[in-house]
C-alpha cells in the first residue's frame, strides 16, 4: 500500500501536466485563430476570359471604371485581368481613387506572360465607391492591335449593376473585369457574417462544441485509464 501512494501521486501529477499543456497547446491554437485575418472580395466583376471580351488600352484610349462597394471598407487591392499580346510589352498606367479624393497611382510593365493585374492599396480612410483609371499613353493607336495590352469588358450591365465605365472619357454601356479585396479581422469577419446570416450562429456553437470536446479529451482519456489502474490496484 505505501508503494502505491507514490505511484497515484505521480500519475495524478502527470495526469494535470498533460491536460494543462493541452489546454495552452489548444488554447494558443485557437487564440491565433481570432488573432488571424480574413481576406474577403468585396467586389467582383466578372467578364468572360476571352479574345471577344478583349478591349485593347492605348493612346487616348483610356478607360475608367467606377464601381460601388456594398459595405464602407478600406480595399487592401485591386485586381484585373489583362493580356498583353506575344513579343510585345507596354506600360500601363493605373491609378485607383476612393471617395474621399485619395488616390493610389502605378505604371505597371505588362509582359506576355502576366495575365493579371495586382494593385496594392493603403488608403487611410475606409471607402463605399472606387474609381479605377486606365492609361497607356506610350502605345499609339496605330499599333493597337498587335502592341496594346488589353483587359475584358462585359458590354452588358446585366452582371453588375453598380458600376460604370467610360472610354476616353465617353460613357459606355457594360463594364470592365476587376475584382476587389478587403482584409478584415476575425471577430469583425465573423460579425459581418452574423449580421448577413444569424443562422451561421449554429455552426458557431458546433465549432464551439469541438473545440470543448478536443479540450476535456485528455481528461477523460486520463480519467479512463486512472480508474482503471485504481480496479486493478484494489482486485
Amino acid at each position: 500500500m505505501p508503494k502505491i501512494l507514490p505511484l497515484r501521486k505521480l500519475i495524478i501529477f502527470i495526469y494535470f501536466v498533460v491536460w494543462l499543456g493541452w489546454i495552452l497547446l489548444v488554447g494558443n491554437r485557437v487564440q491565433q485563430y481570432f488573432s488571424g485575418t480574413v481576406q474577403v472580395q468585396v467586389a467582383n466583376l466578372t467578364v468572360p476570359i476571352h479574345e471577344s471580351a478583349e478591349l485593347p488600352i492605348y493612346s487616348k484610349f483610356n478607360v475608367t471604371q467606377t464601381f460601388k462597394l456594398k459595405e464602407v471598407v478600406n480595399v487592401d487591392k485591386v485586381v484585373i485581368p489583362i493580356r498583353q499580346p506575344e513579343a510585345t510589352k507596354s506600360l500601363l498606367y493605373v491609378s485607383v481613387q476612393n471617395d474621399f479624393g485619395e488616390i493610389a497611382i502605378q505604371e505597371f510593365e505588362m509582359k506576355p506572360e502576366v495575365k493579371e493585374l495586382e494593385f496594392p492599396l493603403a488608403f487611410e480612410k475606409p471607402s463605399n465607391n472606387l474609381a479605377v483609371f486606365l492609361s497607356a499613353s506610350e502605345v499609339s493607336w496605330k499599333v493597337k492591335d498587335t502592341d496594346a495590352p488589353r483587359i475584358y469588358r462585359e458590354k452588358s450591365i446585366r452582371g453588375y449593376r453598380d458600376g460604370k465605365m467610360a472610354i476616353a472619357g465617353i460613357e459606355k454601356e457594360g463594364n470592365i473585369g476587376l475584382s476587389a479585396f478587403a482584409t478584415y479581422s476575425r471577430v469583425d469577419y465573423m460579425k459581418k457574417q452574423f449580421t448577413e446570416n444569424h443562422k451561421i450562429a449554429s455552426i458557431w456553437l458546433k465549432d464551439g462544441l469541438i473545440v470543448f470536446i478536443i479540450l476535456i479529451w485528455p481528461v477523460l482519456f486520463l480519467d479512463f485509464l486512472f480508474v482503471k489502474k485504481q480496479q486493478e490496484n484494489y482486485e
